[in-house]
């Protein structure tokens, strides 16, 4: 069963968590593994900024996050070319 509402990001911070050291996801992969729906993208891309943005002791590899479409995200910090020097690392 899947729910359009809004789910906390530090629930996506830890499914982002769980990402494998050389693995990637999207958006689209974090939203049915959080079991949203397709109708809330808005929802799973201001969360996963949001946990991208936070700053603490235990970085979260959110860099392993891709757009739904596959591409790198702009929006991360650092930009484009950030991300993708963090995923290649």
């Amino acid at each position: 069963m899947t729910q359009s509402s809004f789910i906390a990001p530090e629930k996506y911070a830890e499914a982002i968590r769980q990402i494998p050291y050389g693995k990637v996801v999207t958006l689209a992969d974090l939203r049915t593994y959080l079991g949203q729906d397709d109708s809330v993208p808005f929802f799973s891309g201001v969360a996963t900024l949001i946990v991208a943005w936070s700053e603490g002791d235990d970085p979260i590899p959110y860099w392993r996050v891709l757009k739904s479409g596959g591409e790198v995200n702009a929006k991360y910090p650092g930009g484009l070319e950030a991300q993708r020097e963090l995923l290649e690392a």
